[in-house]
């Protein structure tokens, strides 16, 4: 499988490209004790696998016997973990990588399969998923062979390694794909193929960057349009929460007093994320994320509705659901939106994730009565999805 590193030096420099199976080639160092950047290689900045940025004290990376990958990524340098107090405990990551494929929850879209187990004894963390305690880490037999190291940047030159990173996101991760799902280096958009779980009689939007309101103070104030334009990456972070993107539909959509009750959807294309974060439509930390009705000036959240979902991790496409829920009757001005928020579950400073917008995996709909053709409701390669 592809492996994305980059190396900390002194010189900053984009992702070098290599194979999980050459891993155990890459050029070592031994344990920094003081030492400064120089232009060497040896010492790891950051590793991307399918669009997940992962960062720490150090990397192992295995191919495993069922055709996945194992990146174990442990933070456990004492200056940064003295482990005297919640929030400075060592902890680790050992996130498995399968090759992108179908999904049946998706309508047999091609998507991630990603997941970890999660190795700490810090308080903090009582309600991560696959929590294991700190002694119960695997370590491989060979796993000195396969340990690369990281090193301490300062803050200055962390950013500039930061800002070299071009954005790689889990669609150019094709192995086993066959070239037909495979356009301009990519997995192709699924949903014009008929590859996700339709939601009968329902009014569709899409989420487009920019041009919306100032919601939630969220870093992207973007739209919920009902065409879409061409796909742009959208990246926002958080230290250690925020909301990153909110969106909401034009005036007059979607055109009704008494919103049905039943399941509201967002469908997110996670293009790249760190392995320090999570988020969704759901509030995390100080961070606002929901669905939501809101009046048609944008001044007044009239109501808010949380996915039913855990909050989301990795990268992929990922959607949230209300489930079956009502909404109190209003106005047929009032508008719809979402918000979503993300946190930072472990580490220091800002983690980031990207979303692909302005095409339509990344979907909202509810089950509002289809638009009239010829409404405002636009419709799309000739048809109400």
């Amino acid at each position: 499988m592809k492996v994305l590193v980059q190396w900390a030096r002194a010189q900053t420099s984009n992702w070098m490209q290599i194979d999980s199976r050459d891993w155990k080639l890459l050029a070592k160092r031994p344990r920094p004790n003081g030492d400064s950047l120089d232009s060497k290689m040896g010492w790891v900045a950051a590793v991307n696998i399918q669009g997940v940025v992962m960062c720490g004290d150090s990397y192992a990376i295995e191919d495993l016997p069922d055709g996945s990958v194992q990146a174990t990524i442990i933070h456990d340098d004492p200056k940064d973990w003295p482990a005297n107090g919640p929030g400075t405990y060592p902890h680790a990551h050992a996130i498995n990588f399968k090759p992108c494929a179908p999904d049946l929850a998706y309508g047999n879209a091609y998507n991630t399969r990603i997941t970890q187990a999660f190795y700490s004894d810090d308080p903090v963390h009582a309600n991560v998923e696959n929590l294991n305690r700190w002694n119960k880490l695997p370590r491989t037999s060979n796993h000195q062979t396969l340990e690369r190291l990281g090193i301490w940047v300062p803050d200055k030159l962390w950013q500039a390694h930061q800002k070299a990173r071009s954005v790689c996101g889990w669609r150019q991760w094709h192995e086993d794909v066959p070239l037909s799902e495979i356009v301009d280096g990519k997995i192709r958009s699924q949903r014009p193929l008929g590859r996700y779980i339709p939601a009968i009689g329902t009014r569709t939007y899409y989420h487009t960057a920019g041009g919306g309101a100032d919601a939630h103070n969220s870093e992207n104030d973007d739209q919920l349009l009902t065409t879409t334009g061409t796909p742009t990456i959208s990246t926002a972070s958080a230290n250690p929460d925020k909301t990153g993107w909110a969106a909401q539909t034009p005036p007059n959509e979607p055109d009704s007093a008494a919103w049905p009750a039943g399941n509201y959807r967002a469908q997110l294309d996670v293009s790249s994320a760190n392995s320090n974060l999570v988020y969704g439509l759901l509030n995390l930390g100080t961070a606002v994320g929901h669905f939501a009705r809101w009046d048609s000036s944008l001044t007044t959240e009239l109501e808010t509705k949380a996915q039913q979902q855990a909050a989301f991790a990795f990268t992929g496409l990922k959607l949230a659901t209300t489930g079956n829920v009502s909404w109190t009757a209003g106005a047929a001005s009032d508008r719809f939106a979402i918000a979503i928020a993300m946190q930072r579950t472990s580490g220091h400073g800002n983690t980031s994730m990207s979303l692909e917008l302005n095409e339509v995996d990344d979907f909202v709909d509810g089950p509002w009565p289809a638009a009239i053709a010829g409404s405002t409701d636009a419709v799309f390669f000739g048809t109400n999805f």
